[in-house]
């Protein structure tokens, strides 16, 4: 059985985020250096204040759950690999201590703030998936799904858009509207909680990243328009917040 972890992220407003590709991080714990605030997480989330960029861990993990920490909608578990001993998170799910599980890849977090148990966590893996290894004995773990739809854009502006600049300034004027921007998509988050994280950017307000949710992901270098609705101070749970973004957009090529 398959557990999609409902996110953000953040994700939870975006300013200061590095438009940069994810990079690696091993699954021993090692993390790159001098990475700022991107991908779903936000730099100034009241659940990670001092969190490192979120990096993506890949492989086939199987763990031994040592402890658990349950909140209203998610789960933390201390788990143990090898010789390791690490914190996980995902959705809530019926876990059993004692019990081995196993998991395909997680985004790593540092300094991860649980606001539920006034927590810090040093190192937290945020993962889509954690199955009993009972399911999983002879095959490896199906990989997280892909992306639904993909799509390419033809690169032209078109005429009644807002720009990022304007919804920054101005976040309650256009909160709850359907708006049409267009920029450049400088990073993707895909298959998150169900959706794609876009950051999009127009040269309007600098190298700031406006945050657009998608069913169709739109590939990094790609200028594009989408149109969606705009929500404020949008909360995922987990204090994962957003000042601003745009959800459910559709891409027009």
């Amino acid at each position: 059985m398959r557990i999609t972890l409902f996110f953000s992220i953040c994700l939870f407003a975006f300013s200061g985020c590095n438009s940069g590709p994810e990079k690696i991080a091993p699954i021993d714990g090692t993390n790159p250096t001098n990475q700022s605030q991107t991908g779903i997480f936000q730099k100034s989330a009241p659940s990670a204040p001092t969190s490192s960029n979120n990096a993506v861990s890949s492989g086939h993990h199987h763990v031994i759950v040592n402890e658990l920490l349950e909140t209203e909608k998610y789960t933390y578990l201390k788990v143990s690999e090898q010789n390791r001993e690490y914190w996980v998170a995902t959705i809530k799910g019926s876990f059993e201590i004692g019990k081995e599980y196993v998991y395909n890849g997680g985004l790593l977090k540092t300094n991860f703030k649980s606001i539920e148990h006034d927590r810090i966590f040093e190192e937290l893996y945020l993962l889509t998936a954690l199955t009993p290894a009972s399911e999983d004995e002879h095959a490896p773990q199906p990989k997280v799904e892909a992306p639904k739809k993909t799509v390419k854009s033809s690169g032209v502006k078109p005429n009644n858009t807002t720009s990022i600049a304007e919804i920054v300034k101005n976040p309650e004027q256009f909160a709850n509207q359907k708006l049409l921007v267009y920029g450049e998509v400088v990073k993707v988050n895909p298959n998150i909680m169900g959706t794609n994280w876009h950051h999009l950017q127009d040269g309007s307000a600098n190298d700031y990243d406006f945050v657009i949710t998608s069913e169709t992901s739109v590939p990094v270098g790609h200028k594009i328009a989408f149109e969606g609705v705009v929500s404020t101070n949008k909360d995922f749970g987990a204090g994962y917040k957003y000042e601003i973004i745009m959800e459910n957009a559709i891409p027009l090529n």
